[in-house]
């Protein structure tokens, strides 16, 4: 097999050895698409793809292309596949952030032939309200005279008096 490669939201990520893992940026709960290939190999390579120690081979939809390529000049050709798994609808989760996807493709009887990207997720932020009512009735009918709130950093505080 001669390669592998990682498509990123239509970006290529450069070829690097394993110690060497590219780095991508993407931001929670946002759809993005990708694309792992595998050039060469016979029978076509079996890919996995995972994210930390989660295979999620099965969220990607799969293609084998072929083509007749000329041989050597004494009337023999060869074809050349390139295998694909690809999706358009991955979505990051705050929790793999800083994992690996790890994309490998293997033939039986050869060694795999791998490509790695570390996810760096960008948290959406989340604003949640809490929403307290007391009506006239329930004030009239206890001791509560004042209500005071306050939001500091992400504690809401309520505090009722008498």
């Amino acid at each position: 097999m001669e390669s592998v490669v990682i498509i990123l939201n239509n970006i290529t990520q450069k070829s690097s050895s394993a110690a060497e893992e590219q780095h991508t940026k993407l931001v929670e709960g946002m759809p993005v698409s990708i694309r792992c290939t595998a050039a060469g190999g016979y029978p076509p390579p079996q890919i996995t793809i995972t994210i930390g120690n989660n295979d999620i081979t099965n969220l990607f939809e799969n293609a084998v292309n072929q083509t007749l390529l000329p041989g050597d000049g004494h009337g023999l050709r060869y074809i050349k596949y390139e295998t694909h798994l690809w999706t358009s609808r991955y979505i990051p989760h705050a929790d793999t952030d800083e994992q690996i996807l790890h994309c490998s493709a293997e033939v039986t009887g050869l060694p795999a032939v791998s490509q790695r990207m570390q996810l760096n997720i960008c948290c959406k932020s989340r604003l949640v309200i809490y929403s307290l009512t007391v009506t006239e009735t329930e004030i009239r009918n206890s001791t509560i005279s004042r209500t005071v709130c306050s939001v500091t950093n992400s504690h809401l505080s309520i505090t009722l008096s008498a």
